[in-house]
C-alpha cells in the first residue's frame, strides 16, 4: 500500500485506512451491529502500510468486510486469476489474541458476478462453529484459481471478511496487507 492515508466514517467503521486501491472499497458488517475502528499500520519490512481493524464483535457470526474495487472491465471469459493476501491477527494492541477471545477467523475471495449469478473461490482459516481463535499468528492467504465464465461480467474483486464468534471484553486486532489479484 502506499504511504498516506485516508480518514473513514461509514455506519460502524471509524478510523483511517491506508490509501490504495481500496480508496474506494465499500465497507460492509453483517450481524449484530459489531463496530470497527480503522487505521494505517506502516509495515516492518518498509513496504508500505497495512489496513488494521480493531473488531468489537456482539454475536456469534458478526462479520466485518473489505470489498475491494471492481475490475470486471478488465476481464475476459476464460481468464484465470487468484488472489493473495497476508493477514496478522493478535488480541488488543498486540496482546495475546486469548485477551480477545471472539475472533471467528477470516476469509479471502474473489466474487466474480456472470450474467447476474455471483461466482467465487476462497481461502479461509476459521474455528470451529464454538470455539474462538486462541493464539495470535500471521498467515498468507490463497484462493484457489477462479476461472471467468463466459457472459456479461459486472463484478470483479477481491474480498476480506473477519468473522466473530461472539461478544467479548477484549477488541481483537487484524491487519491486512500485501493483496493482490494475479492472472494465471
Amino acid at each position: 500500500f502506499p504511504s498516506h492515508d485516508r480518514s473513514f466514517s461509514a455506519t460502524g467503521y471509524s478510523g483511517t485506512t491506508a490509501n490504495s486501491q481500496f480508496a474506494n472499497a465499500n465497507f460492509v458488517r453483517g450481524g449484530s451491529s459489531p463496530t470497527v475502528v480503522l487505521s494505517a499500520v506502516s509495515r516492518s519490512d518498509g513496504y508500505g502500510q497495512n489496513i488494521k481493524f480493531a473488531c468489537t464483535f456482539n454475536a456469534n457470526g458478526d462479520s466485518l468486510e473489505l470489498r475491494g474495487n471492481s475490475y470486471h472491465a478488465q476481464v475476459t471469459a476464460g481468464d484465470r486469476y487468484f488472489a493473495v493476501c497476508e493477514v496478522k491477527y493478535s488480541g488488543p494492541s498486540g496482546a495475546a489474541l486469548a485477551a480477545a477471545n471472539n475472533l471467528k477467523g477470516v476469509y479471502l475471495s474473489i466474487q466474480a458476478t456472470v450474467g447476474g449469478t455471483n461466482y467465487f473461490v476462497q481461502d479461509q482459516f476459521l474455528a470451529s462453529s464454538d470455539v474462538a481463535l486462541i493464539d495470535s499468528n500471521t498467515l498468507v492467504l490463497k484462493t484457489p484459481v477462479l476461472i471467468v465464465p463466459s457472459g456479461s461480467c459486472t463484478v470483479f474483486r477481491m474480498n476480506v471478511t473477519i468473522i466473530g464468534a461472539g461478544a467479548s471484553t477484549g477488541s481483537p486486532e487484524v491487519e491486512i496487507g500485501r493483496m493482490a489479484i494475479w492472472k494465471v
